[in-house]
């Protein structure tokens, strides 16, 4: 009974009409409060309907009730990420490409987030596990290309303020650029050669909109 309520509530949901899902969904929960998909399509419902403290509420009911719920957490690092509550929408998405590694638009969704931090390498190495998944996906290029694009630049820059800063007006001296930055350095622009190598040899394909995974 409790399925085909859900079943309806999913197919409504789909359609467009939220308010009756809403109620179906509220249903099920007055009658079971730890039924995990139902708080986590309650909590996209939310969303859409801009409350996003709720979404978070019960997104977060959803993993605490059920913690290897990837949709639900995958859910939950979006909301988290459009609020700009990048810290755990990084925490949300690590828990769900733990859960399911091949998951490349977690692995995409990741990357974005940690790059948003300013951790160029971090998002690279997300960003090359998400084309190694999608190789014929040109989003996922793109994003590689852009991380990597940068951290190359920021490790230029890192070394160009410690010689600045190491530089006085008595005793001017350079500081040594140390082993791992050069290689930091030079892994950056491999993989940026390597992506827009592969991105000038991928077709184009049409672009998808993003959805909300239902179960």
């Amino acid at each position: 009974m409790a399925k085909d309520i859900l079943a309806e509530a999913v197919a409504l949901h789909e359609a467009g009409n939220l308010k009756k899902a809403e109620r179906l969904y509220k249903n099920i929960l007055k009658a079971n409060p730890r039924n995990s998909v139902a708080l986590n399509l309650l909590g996209v419902l939310n969303y859409q309907g801009g409350r996003h403290s709720k979404a978070i509420q019960l997104l977060g009911k959803a993993v605490a009730i059920s913690p290897d719920y990837a949709f639900a957490h995958f859910n939950l690092g979006n909301v988290y990420k459009y609020r700009g509550k990048l810290a755990e929408a990084e925490a949300a998405f690590s828990k769900v490409v733990a859960l399911t590694p091949d998951d490349a638009g977690a692995q995409g969704n990741l990357g974005i987030v940690l790059q948003e931090q300013g951790r160029f390498e971090d998002a690279a190495g997300a960003f090359e596990k998400a084309v190694a998944l999608t190789p014929a996906n040109p989003e996922a290029h793109f994003n590689l290309a852009n991380a990597c694009f940068f951290s190359a630049n920021g490790t230029r820059r890192q070394r160009r303020s410690k010689k600045r800063l190491s530089s006085g007006p008595i005793t001017p001296r350079r500081t040594p650029i140390s082993e791992t930055s050069i290689a930091a350095k030079a892994n950056s622009n491999r993989r940026l050669r390597l992506s827009n190598r592969r991105l000038r040899s991928i077709p184009s394909l049409p672009k998808r909109m993003p959805i909300w995974a239902l179960p």
